[in-house]
């Protein structure tokens, strides 16, 4: 599932995937994530801030087996989630730039 979640003002893109069971004990999660971020990446042009795995038949479906999106973005607002893993874009600091005085004496080293 995909969907958005507003955080610090800002739309942020979260996508949900559930792991199948086979999949469970031999997971490379840092692999997982790194080929959805580049999937959506190439193909969408957008940035992925959050990723949860889940386990096996955990993402709310209604009765025809379509993903409910909004239960399940109401399920990770509320940290409900039955996550194998989860993966957060990191947080950017502000930056604050030094300025740096050199001084030069009149010989050289």
């Amino acid at each position: 599932a995909a969907f958005s979640v507003e955080k610090k003002g800002e739309e942020r893109l979260l996508i949900v995937q559930e792991v199948q069971r086979t999949w469970l004990r031999r997971l490379d999660t840092e692999a997982v994530f790194d080929a959805i971020r580049e999937a959506v990446s190439d193909r969408h042009e957008l940035v992925v801030h959050d990723i949860v795995l889940l386990r096996p038949a955990r993402l709310p479906k209604t009765s025809s087996g379509k993903v409910q999106r909004r239960a399940c973005q109401a399920q990770f607002l509320a940290g409900e989630l039955d996550a194998v893993a989860e993966w957060r874009q990191p947080e950017v600091k502000e930056i604050r730039f030094i300025r740096l005085k050199r001084t030069w004496s009149d010989e050289e080293p």
